[in-house]
């Protein structure tokens, strides 16, 4: 098996990752934290569908960044000798799809284990173990005990399904057990049969002397029926005691109460004569209360219209009018002729010292300096009637704008005025009501408190009447519910001599009953003793012809079953194979310079040479010398069981080596790319830059995914 494509989406660091893998040597590069390990630990998940590498749950794989509405999942795309399928294990929503080849995709989370392992052989188990190697994990396999080694060898060299046969004879062994000292006793049981018949005759002949006893269905059914009306009599007899005892309760309440009620009635009667005699007094006071409200709000408008009306008199003058008012326009004309003059004047002096000789502004003739210094003489004279002129005009304009805000003023005033004199002279009829407010008002307030009492007490009256209309309400069900007590009693009279015949014949029929019921567990008792002996001898007979036959075919299956114990078939399988791995592991211990030699013992362990010294446990070697070793086992088993795996990923196997043994594994690392190149599938994730080159494929992983 090799994998062909992996794509992440919104998973752990990554938003949308794929990536495609080739066969032989692939290197996966990248800082530390920049997600190499966790690449590899989502295609572990995807074909395991186990988390558990990773830290926290599987729901805490989910990109932090992700939207809740987005999908979050690993697939991977795989080949398996020949055959293509690709897994996705979703972490939202939470379920899993394989497809194989052009098949239909499961999504039962135990038909894929099933599927994966049946018709595909990608196996969890050895996949966890010899597939992916944890970091620091790549010389774990040293730690292992002996059980743990048989374990494993029996996974790896596929020798588990010997157990299986070796415990399946065994269960066939046990199953099929023969006892030496079996005993023919069918005389016996022969007996005891005869006995159980006897007894069951016997209890026959008791059963139907107490059917005898027993009363027919419709029999049964009248005497039921009389022994019910006696009870049901009974019953309302009870009843109808307690109904007695209720009516009378009420009654005494509803006595209690009535004087309680006509006292009630007349308080009430003697209030509402009060009431109707205020009423009149009340009425009038609240009319003449009403004027005295009128005429306080009539009397406060007059005294605020008086103060409106005094603040509202002329206390601003007509503005003055300017000299010269008179003759206005004749001021006005002589102003505007003036400055025209001195206009002409101005602009005569300007031309003629901008040209040296200029033209009338008005016949446009050409001048002399001559008519320059009028001009200016012009100019001078008129200097002061223009500034003059100026001042009467500007005086009159302000006159104009000043009378006009004068006149706007006195118009509001005279029509505000006007206003408040006229409905000051509709008031100047107002007189005082007649009467003292504070007597009416005491008045209208006793009536008022008159009109609260009544309400009280017709309330109060009223909670009487419904609680007197209660009781009689009461009592009348009660006699109704007596009456109709008393009718069920004589409906249900039973005379007593036919009561005390239908209860003696029930009770003989309950007996007899009970008696059959008891000889029917004593007959179920007696059968299943006959049964159980009859099937004995049966037994026994059946025994008796196939011990023989049997007794054969154990002795044969118990040799077949010593062939397949651990100790034999599989144990020899598991020691051929390390000694086939043995050269391999020596050939990969010679690329590091041959720092040591191995071979295998029949523990299923590993014995080191050193030369010169005595040889020891590979458990024994140093960290480095471990992590040396390690490598070329991994190595060793995926030569010897790349058929079956196809594939190895391994989490930075340099961690332990020093410099020295990092520089020989980049050598090796072109060694073993011959090896695997077109045939399988080696993933090693590493931080060196400088193994590059050994790798048939080389993935960069950058920080931050």
């Amino acid at each position: 098996m090799y994998i062909k494509k992996v794509k992440f989406e919104q998973f752990g660091p990554y938003e949308d990752l794929e990536l495609e893998l080739e066969q032989g040597l692939v290197g996966i590069f990248g800082e530390n934290g920049s997600g190499k390990t966790f690449l590899v630990n989502g295609i572990y998940a995807a074909l395991t569908n186990d988390f558990s590498r990773f830290d926290g749950t599987k729901i805490d794989q989910i990109r932090d960044l992700a939207e809740d509405s987005q999908n979050s999942y690993v697939q991977v795309e795989a080949e398996h000798e020949g055959t293509t399928f690709v897994i996705r294990r979703s972490l939202r929503p939470n379920r899993s799809e394989l497809v194989i080849g052009n098949d239909k995709p499961i999504t039962k989370a135990n038909e894929i284990e099933i599927a994966l392992r049946s018709q595909l052989g990608v196996d969890s188990k050895l996949i966890s173990t010899y597939v992916f190697v944890d970091q620091n994990e790549i010389s774990s396999f040293l730690a292992h005990t002996p059980a743990q080694r048989a374990e494993a060898f029996k996974h790896l060299c596929k020798t588990e399904e010997a157990d299986l046969i070796y415990a399946s004879c065994g269960e066939m062994l046990a199953a099929n057990q023969i006892s030496d000292d079996v005993i023919d006793n069918s005389d016996d049981l022969l007996a005891r049969i005869g006995e159980a018949k006897a007894a069951i005759a016997k209890l026959d002949d008791e059963s139907a002397d107490q059917y005898v006893l027993m009363l027919n269905e419709k029999s049964l059914k009248s005497a039921k029926k009389l022994v019910r009306k006696r009870e049901r009599y009974d019953e309302q007899y009870e009843y109808s005691l307690e109904l007695k005892a209720q009516i009378e309760e009420v009654k005494e309440a509803v006595a209690s109460l009535a004087p309680k009620r006509q006292a009630k009635v007349l308080r009430v009667n003697a209030r509402k004569q009060d009431v109707v005699n205020s009423t009149v007094k009340a009425r009038d006071a609240a009319a003449a209360l009403k004027t005295w409200q009128v005429f306080v709000k009539r009397s406060e408008r007059k005294r605020t219209l008086q103060e409106s009306a005094a603040k509202l008199q002329p206390d601003s003058k007509a503005p003055k009018v300017p000299k010269g008012w008179d003759k206005q326009e004749e001021v006005v004309l002589a102003c505007d002729e003036l400055k025209q003059r001195r206009y002409d004047a101005a602009k005569m002096i300007s031309e003629f010292e901008e040209f040296e000789g200029g033209f009338c502004p008005t016949c446009g003739q050409a001048v002399d300096e001559k008519v320059a210094i009028e001009a200016r003489m012009v100019l001078k004279s008129t200097e002061e009637e223009a500034e003059k002129l100026a001042t009467m005009v500007q005086a009159f304009d302000y006159y104009k704008r000043a009378m006009k805000e004068y006149d706007r003023v006195e118009g509001v005033r005279s029509t505000k005025l006007e206003s408040i004199k006229e409905e000051l002279a509709s008031l100047d009829s107002l007189e005082e009501p007649q009467g003292d407010v504070d007597e009416l008002k005491d008045q209208v307030e006793q009536h008022n408190g008159l009109v609260s009492q009544l309400e009280e007490l017709e309330a109060e009256l009223q909670r009487t009447g419904e609680s007197w209309t209660r009781l009689n309400t009461r009592l009348d069900g009660y006699k109704a519910s007596y009456n109709k007590a008393v009718e069920h009693m004589n409906d249900n009279h039973v005379a007593q001599a036919k009561l005390d015949k239908a209860n003696k014949r029930l009770l003989e029929h309950t007996a007899a009953e009970l008696r059959v019921a008891e000889l029917r567990g004593q007959y179920a008792i007696q059968e299943q003793r006959l049964v159980e002996n009859e099937k004995q001898l049966e037994k026994l007979r059946v025994v008796l012809q196939r011990r023989k036959k049997i007794h054969k075919a154990m002795k044969l299956l118990k040799a077949v079953r010593e062939v397949f114990h651990w100790n034999e078939l599989p144990r020899l399988v598991a020691q051929g194979n390390l000694y086939n791995m043995e050269g391999s592991i020596n050939e990969k211990l010679g690329w590091f310079g041959d720092p040591f030699w191995a071979e295998a013992d029949e523990q299923l362990n590993f014995l080191v040479h050193f030369p010169g010294h005595p040889a020891r446990r590979a458990q024994a070697l140093s960290g480095g010398q471990q992590g040396v070793f390690a490598v070329a086992f991994r190595c060793a088993v995926n030569s010897l069981f790349g058929v079956d795996i196809g594939m190895m990923y391994l989490d930075e196997p340099t961690a332990n080596l020093d410099e020295q043994n990092v520089t020989l594994f980049g050598e090796a690392l072109h060694r073993l790319a011959a090896e695997v190149r077109g045939k399988r599938q080696l993933v090693m994730i590493t931080h060196h830059a400088e193994l590059k080159s050994a790798f048939d494929q080389v993935v960069e992983i950058a920080t931050g995914g």
